[in-house]
């Protein structure tokens, strides 16, 4: 099986290597940004970044990324009216986050909650985004544009602006408690 699944975050572990913990939650915290629900472990990929990498030996630098995005932005693909109604958090009180209300319940996501240190990482890398960075992001991928018969589209800058409207539901509200 390649690929890893959202539910095997929680063995990343910084003693051997890992990413630290507000990182990983900076990367759940996105997935449920995105409304990344189809989240099947072929969508996701572990690299190894070293160049020296001997075969047989553990990798001195695994990398998680995201790979396979394009259910996203809905949870229909593409959807702005359902993607701007698609919950960021199941209980901002907690900072816990669930795609129980996605398909597949959420796929691989389980429910968790979301450091502060994981929720500011990811309001300031979002935040970095300028407006023209946002236009050409939704532009480039012809956010605008019909993708199949009969289906809705909007124009960019509703995009743009769900986008910071997200980035704000974020960054907004209390300190995340500690986990």
């Amino acid at each position: 099986l390649e690929g890893w699944s959202f539910f095997e975050l929680d063995h990343v572990n910084p003693a051997k290597g890992g990413a630290p913990r507000e990182h990983v939650d900076a990367v759940r915290l996105l997935a449920v940004f995105l409304a990344h629900w189809d989240n099947k472990a072929d969508n996701q990929r572990l690299v190894c970044l070293s160049e020296d990498w001997p075969d047989g030996r553990p990798c001195r630098e695994p990398f998680l990324l995201l790979q396979d995005v394009g259910a996203t932005f809905g949870p229909k693909k593409v959807d702005l009216a359902a993607w701007e109604k698609a919950a960021l958090w199941e209980d901002r009180a907690t900072c816990t986050v669930t795609m129980k209300e996605m398909p597949y319940n959420g796929g691989t996501f389980r429910t968790t909650r979301i450091s502060e240190s994981g929720r500011r990482l990811l309001v300031g890398l979002l935040a970095q985004l300028t407006d023209q960075q946002l236009v050409d992001l939704f532009s480039g991928a012809r956010f605008d544009q019909p993708r199949r018969p009969l289906m809705q589209t909007a124009p960019v800058p509703d995009w743009v602006h769900a986008f910071k409207g997200r980035v704000a539901a974020i960054s907004e509200g209390p300190r995340c408690p500690d986990a």
